[in-house]
């Protein structure tokens, strides 16, 4: 007997949960986010602020390049000019010996 009311009482719920074909309709569910979508267009952005910016130090660094290197061309062509004045000053004709 209490298989027979068990076996009822789950007819009576499965019942109560049907839903009639008209009414079987989905529900409307708004959904609101409390975070801003990406913009796609702000990271470009920074990844081409990223490229401009190693540009301008690559620029940077083959300028300070070209500046030690002229730079050192520069001492070399003093130097060997003051050792030729040197050579020079230190000749005997400048000193009188020459003549002797």
């Amino acid at each position: 007997m209490n298989a027979f009311a068990f076996y009822l009482l789950c007819l009576v719920i499965r019942a109560s949960a049907e839903v009639p074909i008209g009414d079987a309709t989905l529900p409307v569910v708004n959904v609101h986010y409390d975070f801003q979508a990406q913009d796609s267009s702000a990271r470009s952005k920074t990844d081409r602020d990223m490229a401009n910016w190693e540009a301008k130090a690559e620029r940077l660094a083959f300028a300070i390049d070209r500046s030690a290197q002229e730079l050192n061309d520069f001492v070399n062509l003093e130097n060997s000019v003051l050792e030729d004045a040197s050579q020079v000053l230190k000749s005997p004709l400048l000193r009188g010996s020459a003549t002797q």
